[in-house]
């Protein structure tokens, strides 16, 4: 009888293993030198295609709304998840750190986010400004967002908000994205 229930669990132990071990991440790094643990996600995007200021001979050259990148960094004192938003903007848009991006789930949940926004580079494949917001995610957002979809991305910049609305099957990638991440980690399907 133990003999049977040791077999069952060393089964399902390798059949979680094998589960975990099928998602793609586009990093997955130990640093050699200081120990930093990083997963990476694969790039996701979300929102609408929009037209850039780039013109061709076909018209406007269209382009991805925002991107969107889900990861994890460690080391041997500090572990976090981090969200990045990639969001192309025609103008130059100042903006502050702080609780500056939100999430609007599809339940209709609101998460603020503390964002380390940088001043936008400029594409010039595009002709716009890419501003990339790097949002610290705590933990307990992490398995909330593995539960749910977003539903919106506000952005709100100096005398200019921004919302990009993720369709459907952007909603699923995102999430799949946020599990695959947390599977790396061993953090996903366990709760704490």
């Amino acid at each position: 009888m133990i003999r049977r229930s040791l077999m069952a669990a060393l089964l399902c132990l390798s059949m979680t293993g094998a589960a975990l071990a099928q998602c793609k991440v586009s990093i997955e790094t130990i640093d050699d030198i200081d120990s930093t643990r990083l997963v990476v996600s694969e790039p996701i995007n979300v929102g609408l295609m929009v037209p850039s200021n780039h013109r061709t001979a076909e018209g406007m050259l269209m382009v991805e709304e925002a991107k969107l990148l889900f990861c994890f960094s460690e080391n041997d004192t500090l572990g976090a998840f981090f969200l990045t938003v990639a969001a192309a903007e025609r103008d130059y848009y100042g903006i502050d750190n702080g609780n500056n991006v939100f999430l609007i789930l599809a339940d209709g949940t609101l998460l603020e986010l503390m964002n380390y926004p940088d001043r936008g580079t400029l594409d010039s494949k595009t002709l716009m400004r890419v501003y990339m917001h790097t949002c610290v995610m705590p933990v307990d957002f992490f398995y909330l967002l593995c539960d749910t979809y977003i539903d919106r991305i506000r952005i709100v910049y100096k005398g200019h908000k921004r919302n990009i609305k993720l369709l459907p099957e952007q909603q699923e990638e995102v999430r799949k994205a946020i599990r695959c991440v947390g599977e790396k980690l061993y953090f996903y399907p366990f709760r704490p």
